[in-house]
């Protein structure tokens, strides 16, 4: 009789397996290691021990460059990703793109070549992603940055 029930909870364990990880084959083909690992931490707990939040993994991230009448952005990199810019043309975006970041603090580099001396100028600028917010907008218009 004991047999029997270790048998059903067996076959039902290893079925239960098969239809979780074939549910999750698109998701595991497409991400590294490091984030496999991560797929079996999403729950986050406070202090209340009763209660258990699920919150969000990802920000979504919006950015638009611009140029500036004396400024004119020549790379823009945020996590180590650089970002591909369109041609110079006046008035128009250089860039818009959006991506996901984990929650955590980034950095923002982007360098810009004034033009009235012709000198290469580098900034950066400290990028909080809260986990409580979902999306984040930045703007980078020549030697600034708009955050909201």
């Amino acid at each position: 009789m004991k047999k029997k029930y270790k048998f059903i909870i067996l076959v039902s364990l290893a079925l239960f397996l098969s239809l979780f990880f074939y549910h999750q084959r698109d998701y595991i083909k497409k991400t590294s290691l490091f984030q496999k690992a991560q797929i079996w931490f999403r729950f986050r707990f406070d202090s209340d021990r009763d209660k258990r939040y699920y919150y969000n993994d990802f920000i979504r991230v919006y950015l638009d460059v611009y140029d500036d009448q004396n400024f004119e952005v020549l790379d823009v990199s945020i996590a180590n990703r650089r970002i591909y810019l369109h041609p110079a043309i006046s008035g128009k975006k250089r860039a818009s793109t959006t991506f996901s970041l984990r929650p955590g603090f980034y950095r923002i580099r982007w360098s810009v070549i004034d033009k009235t001396n012709n000198k290469r100028l580098r900034f950066s600028y400290s990028l909080r992603a809260d986990r409580y917010i979902g999306w984040q907008n930045i703007v980078i218009r020549g030697d600034r940055i708009y955050k909201n």
